[in-house]
């Protein structure tokens, strides 16, 4: 009785956890989900992963139509997953010998391994760095950079303080403020060569409340609408806080016409560093269509809880 008892309530388990599981595919399909609903959308390789877990469970439990739900899981989750591993568009290039390297780094302001990151910087050589969550402390130590880079612009704060670093001379750079919220991002243009490109570093908060939700979305709106008040070739890159399967992440995609710089190499999971390849990915870099990609990865531990975002781009 004990033994059947126990099975039983594995069986009621795992049946919960497929339904669960049918729910969130369900509302990474709406249009503009509520906050709770969204949140979930963001697991995709996690829900496969559970997913084929609780079908091999139900195999060894002889409940075959359960095993087969849980199956079709793990395919409808794997559908929103195959995708970024098939070339489309500037992820297909690019083979130009001209190009530009960019990192970001969210280096979380309650990390103290100044040391590590400047390592990294000094391994990478990127000729571009945008560094968020830029604290006080972290600007104090970030002008160890100045030899490096001849340009720089900072806005240090206890939340939401960047900075950029550049070699390429900065013929515009200014904070700016966007949507709701009043969280900075840094709007630049720069020559590489005779052509003058446009970089755009953001970090929405992430949507952990109503208001922040909010205020996401809103930032993520207006940047749209500030990147066609332009028709340089740009680069956005930042901590956005979403996945690429949130709804309002593939309308913030669609209506700025640029294009993931992931697309084609994989979903390059950055957040939590510590769980390495099974994360998700919320630190994006985005190209206009003009705009190819040699390569694009995650860099090594930081000590915080992102991992850095290396990015070659061809001109």
């Amino acid at each position: 009785c004990r033994h059947s008892l126990v099975v039983n309530n594995w069986r009621r388990l795992l049946q919960a956890a497929v339904v669960l599981l049918l729910l969130q595919s369900v509302a990474s399909l709406f249009a503009s989900p509520p906050q709770v609903l969204e949140l979930v959308t963001h697991f995709k390789l996690q829900y496969v992963l559970l997913s084929v877990a609780v079908g091999i469970a139900f195999s060894g439990l002889r409940l075959w139509r359960w095993s087969f739900v849980a199956i079709l899981c793990a395919f409808v989750n794997s559908a929103f997953l195959l995708p970024w591993y098939v070339p489309v568009g500037s992820a297909q290039a690019a083979t130009q010998t001209n190009t530009l390297r960019v990192m970001h780094a969210n280096v979380n302001r309650l990390n103290e391994e100044f040391d590590r990151f400047l390592a990294m910087v000094e391994t990478e050589q990127p000729e571009i760095l945008v560094v968020q969550e830029v604290d006080e402390k972290w600007a104090n130590e970030l002008h160890r950079l100045k030899e490096r880079y001849a340009y720089m612009l900072a806005y240090p704060q206890d939340d939401y303080g960047l900075a950029l670093f550049s070699q390429r001379r900065l013929e515009n750079a200014e904070v700016v403020f966007w949507g709701e919220g009043g969280v900075p991002s840094i709007d630049a243009t720069f020559y590489e060569g005779e052509q003058l490109i446009r970089l755009v570093a953001m970090h929405p908060p992430p949507p952990m409340s109503e208001t922040l939700f909010s205020i996401r979305n809103s930032q993520l709106a207006a940047a749209t609408q500030q990147i066609h008040t332009s028709t340089l070739p740009t680069v956005l890159i930042g901590d956005l806080n979403t996945t690429m399967w949130s709804p309002y992440y593939r309308r913030f995609e669609s209506a700025s016409g640029l294009i993931n710089a992931r697309r084609g190499r994989g979903l390059l999971p950055s957040w939590p560093a510590i769980l390495g390849p099974f994360g998700i990915p919320i630190d994006h870099c985005l190209l206009s269509p003009e705009l190819g990609v040699v390569d694009i990865r995650t860099g090594n531990d930081i000590g915080s809880d992102h991992l850095p975002l290396v990015v070659d781009i061809a001109l």
